[in-house]
């Protein structure tokens, strides 16, 4: 009996070691500029890194095998395998590594929370770890972008953000790339059981601050994605009779989602924000489309195993033509650079990952859980959020929304949850 409690207190030491490292990788990695910067990038693939490894030691003590399994196991091995395979082919050999590191500290954090999305306890404490985090993200964000400075640094960032929301990331764009994720998967959490009034006024609080700084955040294409994720999520609830029990819940939480938008809408800032899609204000989708225009002669020039990833930036000033202000070290358009990186191969494995993805989930929609339901519904819809966004941006290049989207993935992926709750489960 004594030999059995040591064996599972090793197992429950090795366990929350693997969640501490990985709670702190996703609070760390919003911190600064979406952890961009090298040493940053490095500090954070280290975390991740420590999680698994602690997850592989508590699979391999208790006899299990070394990962679990997901529902995209073999997608995620073709696409390591096929990235590794073209990175013998890189412009630059050192780019190239550091971006395969980058990938498998994605893989590693995605099968890190494949395992917790099969614990239905852990699974509702991870999405409200990114809510609480994401919260004061928002709360720092929505502080500075209104001159409320709690330090005398604030208001140097403020004049550097030129007016739009962007918190610690340096973009604004690529905030709203968190956002966007954060809000939708959260969002799921209104409908997997009735709670009392206070706890439902918390979930639609902190969904409002999120939603609010968003609009702040005055990304358009943030916007755009939001509203097609939710679109998407909606579509589903209506038409999938897995949710009838739900429905009516769903023209509530449309009616206060759209009182806080147009509460926030009476802002200046955001008007003159979207009025420049109509008029043209902006030299920023001209100079995107030279840009665009470019990465596809790029595509042309090296058609087959392309420049290998993480080269895009190194090469793309040999091909970016006079009068841009400035030079796009990114495409701002990530399936136009993946497929640059990695050549005209990368399109079908794109199209069997995203259709292998998406089946995958539309599976677990039907399970008789409402919690597996609605997560795997609002993750997908977080997903379908940040395909739209990057067809006119580069948020999954940033290791902060990379990571937050290969926890969405994860929730997909994993296998549903056992009904029957377990306190140690593969």
């Amino acid at each position: 009996m004594l030999r059995i409690k040591e064996k599972l207190n090793r197992f429950y030491l090795l366990r929350a070691c693997c969640h501490t490292f990985v709670y702190a990788a996703l609070a760390f990695s919003i911190l600064n500029d979406g952890s961009f910067a090298l040493y940053r990038k490095t500090f954070l693939q280290t975390l991740v890194f420590f999680s698994f490894f602690f997850y592989v030691m508590e699979r391999s003590i208790s006899g299990k095998t070394v990962v679990g399994k997901s529902l995209m196991d073999m997608q995620v091995l073709v696409l390591v395998c096929f990235a590794i395979f073209i990175s013998f082919f890189a412009q630059s050999k050192i780019n190239a590594v550091n971006t395969i590191i980058q990938m498998l500290s994605c893989v590693c954090g995605f099968f890190v929370f494949v395992s917790m999305a099969k614990d239905r306890v852990l699974q509702i404490r991870l999405v409200w770890w990114v809510a609480f985090i994401t919260l004061i993200l928002c709360i720092y964000g929505l502080l500075i972008h209104f001159e409320i400075y709690l330090s005398p640094g604030w208001e140097f960032l403020h004049r550097l953000q030129k007016g739009n929301l962007c918190a610690t990331f340096a973009n604004h764009n690529h905030l709203a790339g968190w956002l966007e994720m954060t809000i939708l998967v959260f969002s799921s959490l209104l409908f997997i059981k009735k709670d009392s009034v206070p706890v439902s006024l918390i979930k639609i609080s902190v969904l409002a601050v999120m939603v609010t700084t968003l609009i702040f955040s005055l990304s358009r294409g943030g916007w755009a994605a939001t509203i097609a994720g939710a679109t998407f999520i909606l579509f589903v609830a209506v038409f999938n009779h897995s949710f009838k029990a739900s429905k009516k819940l769903l023209p509530v939480t449309a009616v206060i989602v759209f009182l806080v938008f147009l509460g926030i809408m009476g802002s200046a800032s955001v008007i003159n924000r979207g009025m420049t899609i109509v008029e043209k204000q902006e030299d920023v989708i001209p100079a995107r489309t030279a840009v665009w225009k470019e990465t596809v002669r790029m595509i042309k020039t090296f058609p087959l195993t392309g420049i290998g990833p993480g080269n895009y930036p190194t090469i793309i000033p040999q091909f970016q033509p006079p009068g841009l202000k400035g030079i796009f070290y990114e495409a701002h358009n990530d399936y136009l650079q993946f497929t640059a990186e990695m050549g005209l191969l990368f399109i079908p494995l794109l199209i069997w990952l995203v259709v292998s993805f998406f089946k995958a989930g539309f599976k677990k929609l039907n399970h008789p859980s409402r919690q597996t339901r609605w997560l795997t519904l609002g993750a997908m819809g977080g997903i379908v959020a940040i395909l739209v966004h990057s067809a006119s941006d580069f948020n999954l290049q940033f290791p902060s929304n990379a990571l937050l989207f290969t926890l969405l993935a994860a929730q997909v992926a994993a296998p549903a949850p056992e009904l029957k709750k377990t306190k140690f489960e593969g």
